[in-house]
């Protein structure tokens, strides 16, 4: 009887739920977060459930005060799981607090409230499917920068008008298309179809002159990603010159983690290129038939060239989404013994501002 009531007296805060153009069936499921942590590891401290007859106003009673935030779904078949698609986006409708409606990875702090003691908090929400029936367009520019390791070439800068797409399996991203194909066990396989950019003009300096513009590249192939605690993610993707026009292809490995940083994330990466022989020798090997006296004949193998990495990612208003990645290579020693490199590494950079519909 005295625990009962000093329980009333410690947990006195309820919140009212109102939910605005429900469906006719399903469950209404409301996953309660109090920490960036706990709701980056998808651990609500909280759930409830409601039935759809009910409503519209719902309430989740004997609550402290403190911070929140509150993920409801319409649980349209009844599992008792918020269903997602291959990319890991809902697949039923879902609702945010403070009607927030991400457009990239939810941010905590985009949705947290404070949540007194003994306060009664009315709260409205509008579940909606995050991509839609069409899936979700994207539209704005890309500019990808490279300092280059070639005698007398500095930085390569390139902008173009960017389009994103993101489905239920299929997401274009700039020049690269991939698509989801399976997923056992927690790992999935996507195809990936990417435009690779020649590594030099032969404009760029005049050591490169005679050498010929490098071509660029069609690149078809496979990705696999597992996803781990604590937000960590391994990735492998191998991709083959599709046309031919290079022959060969380029492997890549990499160890990634998800941080949250105020409304920032941000991913630090460590891995690994693989560059096939038809690549090294295109990119950074002299022919006999374009060699001179200061620039003697080499060749190459297949190469070995190590990365360091971060992926940053900001939601910018209701509609932008900000992305910027960065990757430090660290060059083959076959590679730096080239006559055409007078450098140890490059580093390149991707941005892009994207207006989401």
């Amino acid at each position: 009887m005295l625990f009962s009531f000093l329980n009333y007296f410690t947990f006195a805060a309820e919140i009212k739920i109102n939910v605005k153009d429900a469906p006719q069936e399903g469950r209404i499921r409301v996953r309660l977060f109090d920490s960036p942590k706990s709701f980056d590891d998808s651990i609500p401290m909280r759930e409830e459930s409601f039935d759809l007859t009910d409503g519209p106003g719902y309430t989740v009673k004997e609550l402290s005060g403190g911070e929140y935030i509150i993920v409801l779904y319409i649980d349209e078949n009844n599992n008792s799981e918020l269903d997602r698609n291959f990319i890991g986006i809902p697949k039923e409708p879902v609702a945010f607090s403070n009607e927030y409606s991400p457009k990239g990875p939810p941010n905590f702090n985009r949705a947290a409230f404070m949540l007194k003691q003994d306060d009664v908090l009315d709260l409205v929400f509008r579940p909606s499917k995050p991509l839609g029936d069409l899936g979700r367009i994207g539209l704005g520019p890309v500019f990808i920068a490279k300092t280059s390791p070639y005698r007398g070439d500095d930085i390569d800068l390139k902008a173009f008008p960017g389009i994103s797409y993101t489905g239920e399996r299929l997401q274009i991203y700039g020049p690269q298309i991939q698509f989801g194909i399976t997923e056992v066990k927690g790992v999935k396989a996507a195809a990936r179809l990417s435009y690779r950019f020649g590594a030099y003009d032969e404009d760029d300096s005049s050591f490169l002159a005679g050498m010929g513009d490098r071509e660029d590249a069609l690149m078809l192939g496979l990705s696999l990603r597992k996803k781990f605690p604590q937000q960590v993610r391994l990735s492998l993707t191998y991709q083959h010159d599709v046309l031919d026009e290079i022959g060969g292809g380029l492997a890549s490995s990499s160890l990634s983690k998800s941080i949250r940083w105020k409304n920032y994330k941000i991913s630090p990466l460590i891995g690994l290129n693989w560059i096939s022989e038809e690549f090294s020798q295109h990119d950074y090997g002299v022919p006999e038939s374009r060699a001179t006296e200061t620039r003697p004949a080499y060749a190459l193998n297949d190469s070995l060239n190590p990365f360091l990495g971060f992926n940053f990612m900001h939601e910018v208003g209701d509609n932008w989404l900000f992305i910027f990645n960065s990757t430090f290579e660290f060059l083959d020693s076959d590679i730096k013994r080239s006559p055409l490199i007078d450098s140890d590494y490059s580093i390149s950079f991707l941005s892009t501002f994207n207006y989401l519909f």
